[in-house]
């Protein structure tokens, strides 16, 4: 298993396991928190993340395991 970044060509298919994955996951931590869908991501952001070089995906045999985006934040006050 190694985690790589996604071209900005990749697959819509990662893409959206992706999106799917990181709404799965705050889903389950956050469990009773909301009323209804609390949906953190979508396809089209994180394509965006995509395109911008941000996102790193970790395969398993075929399967998607894991992803990090790399963000990070210019803010001057940011420490």
């Amino acid at each position: 298993m190694g985690i790589e970044l996604q071209p900005p060509s990749a697959d819509r298919g990662v893409v959206e396991r992706v999106a799917a994955l990181v709404n799965h996951v705050y889903a389950e931590a956050e469990k009773g928190l909301w009323r209804g869908s609390a949906d953190r991501t979508s396809a089209g952001e994180v394509a965006g993340f995509v395109a911008a070089g941000q996102i790193g995906v970790a395969f398993v045999d075929g399967a998607l395991a894991g992803a990090v985006c790399k963000f990070f934040s210019y803010r001057k006050d940011f420490r």
